[in-house]
C-alpha cells in the first residue's frame, strides 16, 4: 500500500534575514549579529559620516539609501564590509538576487570573516533552495560568532544539514540552539529538523540547484 508524505518546507520555520545590532565600539569586526536592533549602526561617529547617512536613508525606507550604501563602502574602508552587507540586504527585499549575492560577495572581499554577510548569504542561499551552500556560509557564521544569543544562525543552520540530509550536523546544531532558545521553540525546531531529515532519506537525499556567486 502506497504512502504520502506531506513535504516539509523551510519556509516553515526560517527567521528572517538581519541586519547586525549596533556596535558599541569602531573598530570593524567586532559585530554582534543577533541583537534586537538589528542593522549595523557606528554609535560612536558623527552625524555626517557617510555610514550613517546611509543608515538613516535606509531606516526610512529612502530609494537614495542604496547609492548612499554605495558612497559609504567607497569613502570609508572601516565600515566597507557593513555598508556592502547592507546594501545586499536592500537587494534581497526588492527580490534582486543577484545583486544581492553581488553585494555579498564584495563585502566578503573587504572582510572575509564578515559574520554578518556570511550568515546573510547562508539565508540568501536557504531562501533560494541552495541548502548545500547555506549550510557552508550559516557554519562560517556560527564558527565566527561568540554570541551566546546567535540563535538564528544555529537555528538556520540546523535546517539546513537537515535538508542535505547531515543528521550529525543538525543534531549538533540543535544543542546549540537548545542553550539559547525556550523549551518550547527547541522542541518546534527539533520536530521540523526531524521531519526534513525523515523526508530527505525517503527522497534520497537533498538535491540543490546551482548556487550563486557568493
Amino acid at each position: 500500500m502506497a504512502h504520502s508524505m506531506q513535504l516539509v518546507t523551510i519556509e516553515e520555520g526560517t527567521p528572517r534575514f538581519r541586519r547586525v545590532r549596533p556596535r558599541r565600539t569602531s573598530p570593524p569586526g567586532q559585530l554582534n549579529l543577533w541583537g534586537a536592533a538589528g542593522r549595523v549602526v557606528p554609535l560612536d561617529r558623527g552625524d555626517d559620516d557617510p555610514f550613517r547617512r546611509a543608515l538613516a536613508l535606509d531606516m526610512t525606507g529612502r530609494p537614495e539609501a542604496a547609492e548612499a550604501y554605495r558612497q559609504a563602502a567607497a569613502a570609508d574602508e572601516g565600515y566597507a564590509a557593513d555598508a556592502l552587507c547592507n546594501l545586499g540586504l536592500l537587494s534581497v527585499h526588492a527580490e534582486d538576487y543577484d545583486g544581492a549575492f553581488r553585494a555579498f560577495a564584495e563585502a566578503l572581499v573587504q572582510d572575509p570573516a564578515h559574520v554578518a554577510t556570511h550568515y546573510n548569504v547562508g539565508c540568501l542561499h536557504l531562501h533560494l533552495g541552495q541548502f548545500v551552500s547555506a549550510r557552508l556560509h550559516l557554519h562560517v557564521a556560527v564558527g565566527l560568532s561568540d554570541d551566546d544569543g546567535a540563535a538564528d544562525a544555529v537555528y538556520n543552520l540546523a535546517l539546513a544539514c537537515a535538508v542535505c540530509g547531515d543528521g550529525e550536523g543538525a543534531d549538533a546544531a540543535l544543542v546549540r540552539y537548545a542553550e539559547a532558545a525556550s523549551s518550547s521553540e527547541a522542541e518546534a525546531a527539533r520536530s521540523l529538523v526531524s521531519r526534513l531529515l525523515a523526508q530527505q532519506a525517503a527522497a534520497g537525499g537533498a538535491a540543490e540547484p546551482p548556487a550563486g556567486s557568493a
